[in-house]
């Protein structure tokens, strides 16, 4: 399966263009104010032309959150380089036989200098998830060397008898020297 449908693409590529095109002054102040009113602006336009688009944001990211797959940038000018780590994070992850299913296709899309994510979507609703079940994908998060991770930055995939976490927001993360690559799956 891919995400990367025409309109996925569209937004992505428009959303970048709009983006590096605030980010083009010398001036840092006045940067961070032109990429801000972008981000905005970016945020009601495409809320106008797709009334169903939600766009909750965390501490670093405004998320576009389409029918079948999410957008995601970063709110900060300073932190742009975060959003391509992210991405080949969980290409590396995804590369793995052992994590691929824990992280959802993702893809960059760059026109300029702001890079945008374009993320499968995943279920993000945790009803009937145990206590047993969160502790543990906290503990395979902290593992695969995750941090800052919770309800919001993990979702579900799989028949409901074998539910398995999927990994939506890895941009935090601590050195794990690659130890990961030693340890299987929980969930597996």
């Amino acid at each position: 399966m891919t995400i990367l449908s025409d309109t996925a693409l569209d937004i992505a590529s428009t959303v970048s263009l709009v983006l590096s095109g605030s980010l083009e002054s010398t001036e840092r102040l006045f940067q961070y104010e032109e990429y801000r009113y972008a981000r905005e602006d970016v945020v009601r336009k495409l809320r106008g032309r797709f009334p169903g688009v939600r766009t909750p944001s965390g501490a670093y990211r405004t998320a576009l959150i389409f029918d079948d797959f999410v957008v995601k940038f970063s709110k900060d000018t300073h932190r742009q380089e975060c959003i391509t780590q992210e991405a080949e994070f969980i290409t590396a992850m995804r590369a793995d036989k052992k994590y691929a299913r824990h992280f959802p296709e993702t893809h960059v899309v760059q026109v300029g200098v702001a890079p945008v994510l374009i993320q499968q979507k995943v279920n993000m609703t945790h009803k009937g998830i145990t206590w047993a079940m969160r502790s543990e994908v906290e503990r395979l998060a902290e593992y695969l060397g995750i941090s800052d991770m919770h309800e919001e930055n993990y979702g579900w995939a799989g028949p409901a008898d074998k539910l398995y976490p999927v990994f939506v927001d890895v941009d935090l993360r601590f050195g794990n020297s690659g130890r990961w690559k030693n340890r299987r799956s929980w969930f597996v």
